[in-house]
């Protein structure tokens, strides 16, 4: 248990040394690697080595910090083309043996999720007489995908499916994606200007028959895409509640997405001034159990986090939301940007650690809300 007592006098002190860790992936990011290609919006092309990757009973993606991969392509002089699943070259492992390939990476925020509740839930909160419904939106950097959809937990656990039958059970998935998103008789809002400048369309998908007993429950979405060669990516997660709408929450996700096993773990959450942390209304669960996590609004726009399992040989996938967290505007007022623009909440200090108190390199993502 020496890790465990080291870990808790360290997040009671409030003085924890550690490194900042911006995310350590298996590809290099593109200005280290030779013949990289990054267009005039960020999205980046990397050589890499297909096969490491891609076979036709499993397909991996590779990772890149504060990016989701975007496919795999073809490409001279800066023009890149997508590789379809029918089109790539196997051997006889059935692993890719195309050479010249190239992985493309996009900003992580494109393949984010925002949540809109119906204006009547909105409006009338508990004392409602219908059912709820939100609508579900994330992002495209272009078409070059298969299908678009979005993985639906409620309460952390039950999948919300299409048709929600004992015998036909269908994933929330699209072949359709808008180019703009109108909310009443407000100018349609543009895909980048909800999930910034490499958004160029947006997938929707709208979730009816929300009970009120359901209001204050998690609903966990994961958006995710499936590009041209097969690969399903997973973008970043978000809790979605429907009590958010009518009691002024702002709920933040804290992501994990390495395919690392991690025991106990630190990160630093800072936050636009004017928000107030509602301390009551933090959420766990799917990294580290509740019990295993510790809070703390340190006073200065920030919030420290602290989760360490209490089995020693216990370790867990670093790969989840290690944390939501959700705020309210003061009685001050909300003192950053205007209403309507997106905000950021930064991530600091993230370490994160085996039970050999050996540093595991974890891609913590910042939070655009």
């Amino acid at each position: 248990m020496r890790m465990k007592n080291k870990w808790l006098q360290a997040f009671l002190t409030l003085a924890l040394v550690v490194s900042c860790i911006t995310g350590v992936s298996a590809v290099a990011d593109a200005a280290e690697v030779a013949g990289s290609v990054t267009t005039e919006k960020g999205i980046q092309y990397v050589p890499c080595d297909m096969s490491e990757y891609w076979s036709q009973t499993e397909k991996t993606a590779p990772e890149m910090a504060n990016y989701v991969f975007g496919g795999w392509y073809t490409g001279t002089d800066g023009v890149f083309t997508a590789i379809k699943e029918a089109d790539v070259t196997a051997d006889s492992t059935g692993k890719a043996s195309m050479s010249g390939t190239y992985a493309k990476f996009v900003k992580a925020e494109v393949l984010g999720v925002k949540a809109q509740v119906d204006v009547d839930t909105q409006e009338k909160g508990l004392s409602r007489e219908n059912a709820a419904s939100i609508r579900l939106v994330s992002g495209l950097d272009s078409k070059d995908y298969q299908r678009v959809g979005f993985k639906v937990l409620l309460a952390n656990s039950k999948p919300v499916y299409k048709d929600n039958d004992d015998v036909k059970k269908e994933p929330l998935e699209t072949k359709k994606v808008y180019t703009g998103l109108k909310i009443g008789d407000a100018t349609p809002l543009s895909p980048a200007s909800i999930f910034g400048e490499q958004a160029e369309f947006l997938s929707v998908w709208r979730l009816d028959n929300i009970i009120t007993a359901n209001d204050s429950k998690i609903i966990n979405v994961t958006p995710y895409w499936i590009t041209m060669d097969g690969t399903k990516v997973e973008g970043l997660s978000k809790y979605v509640h429907v009590e958010d709408s009518y009691m002024g929450y702002i709920s933040v996700p804290i992501n994990l997405r390495t395919a690392k096993k991690i025991a106990a773990g630190t990160v630093t959450l800072t936050y636009p001034e004017g928000l107030v942390l509602v301390e009551e209304k933090v959420e766990y669960d799917e990294v580290f159990p509740a019990s295993e996590m510790k809070c703390h609004d340190t006073g200065n726009s920030a919030v420290k986090l602290v989760g360490n399992a209490k089995v020693v040989d216990t370790a867990v996938d670093a790969n989840g939301i290690y944390a939501n967290l959700r705020f309210k505007v003061g009685t001050s007022g909300y003192q950053g940007v205007g209403k309507g623009t997106i905000l950021t909440f930064g991530i600091s200090d993230a370490f994160f650690c085996n039970w050999g108190e050996e540093e595991v390199p974890v891609n913590v993502w910042d939070i655009k809300y």
